[in-house]
């Protein structure tokens, strides 16, 4: 049986500003903030360090956070405890769906109460989430202070700013470039992809979701395997950002990495995606050139349980793609909300960022190193298998020693990708943002091989058969290396799935 690499480490945060704030106060260490104007009443070890700098650059305006409670669901824990009993992927998601809610509504009423009576509190912005035991509002600094004073509040945290991984054009704008006209994209080949399709496998009777900038619905090669098209709207695509019903998106980035996924013009027969025949789902998040808003925590909640009956579970994605990050910890709300979908059997897939080739500049999330394979970050290599010398590396900055420590994970071709974009267009970038859909789109080829493994289980087949590149061994340029479809395939038979 499957038992994950599982690293407990905690939110550290708190115990070490108790520590060394008294001795950075002392030695004039605080240079950087502005000391005199923050609320004397503010506990510092319970503000993160974003937020605290947001207080001191500007002490009179309204913050976006989030009020984290001490009261949590260990998820690690719990999905440890779901191996040990051999439970399925539907007994899965409803128990930590039902153990994730039955925190929040036993522990956040007190809380919601006084928050919604404390001056410097927006009410209408206050929104509490399960997925995470938490609360989003926006406060001042005076109404942060005195949330800090409770003992039911771990940490208040500010809302994360993320950006697409940003993706490099490669080639001028096309309406269609006749390199896979009645064919595919040469990282296809790399990943050993057409060895599945041989088998009958090319995504049928599985859903992918794409947090991103949206998804243009007219797209040729997109319209079709849009999940709306079969499931009801309010279970396909979901907006936190602007409310939209039918998909859109307000930049092209997203459109390019879904095509990656699931693209395919049934006209011209144009494969652009590695499961071409899955289906998307698409949920627009606060990304470069989108409107601001507290979307990637609604976002990954909505995956959770789409249709908002704990009873279901058909109505979840398989694989969720976060071609986004940014600078940040180890632990914070978007990183556990990350950890309660994996505990429920959900797939979650990464970029690694676009900040190479120096060292430790993998971003968050894909940064967290709780298992082997729960924040699986996807580095980009070239038709050659060369590292893109943008693709972010390892080591991580996150506790937890070697193998937990190397990053990516794997890699994936991430240059000169051929996509979809907005307007009916194709375009090519290079990024990891482009890495991480190839990724994805390999994990729906198994997930229709496979239906009893969990994600994590699946993201596992395709860490250990990954063919090694560059130095010999696990190394922080490519991880395990490359991944091999047809490898990941043997691997999962090999543990005994059918």
């Amino acid at each position: 049986m499957f038992t994950p690499y599982l690293n407990y480490p905690k939110l550290l945060f708190r115990n070490i500003m108790k520590r060394i704030l008294p001795l950075m106060l002392a030695f004039g260490l605080c240079a950087t903030f502005t000391y005199g104007q923050l609320n004397p009443e503010l506990d510092l070890t319970k503000v993160q360090s974003e937020l605290l700098t947001e207080l001191t650059e500007s002490p009179n305006a309204s913050h976006q956070v989030y009020v984290v409670l001490a009261d949590q669901v260990d998820v690690l824990s719990l999905s440890a405890d779901l191996y040990e009993r051999n439970a399925t992927r539907h007994e899965r998601a409803v128990e930590v769906i039902t153990t994730l809610q039955a925190k929040a509504n036993a522990t956040q009423g007190p809380l919601l109460s006084y928050l919604n009576s404390l001056p410097g509190v927006q009410p209408s912005s206050i929104q509490p989430f399960w997925i995470v035991n938490t609360i989003y509002l926006n406060a001042s600094q005076d109404a942060i202070a005195e949330i800090s004073k409770r003992t039911d509040v771990e940490i208040i945290e500010a809302t994360p700013v993320f950006s697409a991984a940003e993706s490099i054009p490669a080639t001028p704008l096309s309406p269609l470039a006749p390199m896979s006209v009645g064919g595919h994209e040469p990282g296809h080949d790399q990943i050993n992809a057409p060895a599945l399709w041989a088998l009958g496998y090319t995504g049928i009777g599985t859903k992918g979701l794409v947090l991103d900038t949206g998804i243009d619905f007219p797209h040729p090669a997109l319209t079709r395997n849009f999940a709306g098209n079969f499931f009801p709207i309010s279970q396909s695509w979901f907006d936190p950002v602007g409310g939209t019903t039918i998909p859109e998106d307000c930049e092209s980035h997203g459109t390019h990495v879904t095509g990656i996924v699931s693209g395919l013009d049934r006209l011209t027969k144009d494969t652009i995606g590695v499961a071409f025949n899955s289906l998307w789902m698409g949920a627009p998040i606060t990304l470069t050139g989108c409107p601001p808003s507290n979307s990637s925590a609604s976002a990954l909640q909505w995956a959770l349980n789409p249709d908002g009956n704990v009873a279901t579970t058909s109505d979840m994605p398989d694989v969720v793609n976060n071609s986004w990050g940014g600078p940040g910890g180890c632990v914070d709300v978007t990183v556990n909300a990350i950890n309660a979908l994996e505990a429920a059997g959900v797939g979650v897939i990464t970029s690694a960022g676009n900040d190479g080739p120096g060292v430790s500049t993998v971003s968050r999330p894909g940064k967290s190193n709780f298992t082997l394979v729960n924040a699986f970050a996807v580095g980009a290599v070239n038709v050659n298998n060369n590292i893109g010398g943008f693709s972010s590396r390892g080591p991580t900055d996150c506790t937890g020693g070697d193998p937990l420590n190397i990053k990516p994970e794997v890699v994936a071709p991430g240059v000169n990708i051929r996509s979809c974009i907005p307007g009916g267009l194709y375009n090519s970038f290079s990024g990891t943002s482009q890495a991480s859909p190839i990724t994805a789109g390999a994990f729906l080829l198994l997930r229709e091989a496979f239906s009893v493994p969990t994600g994590e289980e699946i993201k596992m087949a395709l860490y250990m058969s990954a063919v090694d590149l560059g130095a010999p061994g696990e190394d922080n340029n490519y991880g395990r290396g490359i991944i091999d479809l047809l490898g990941a395939y043997n691997y999962l038979i090999g543990q005994g799935f059918t």
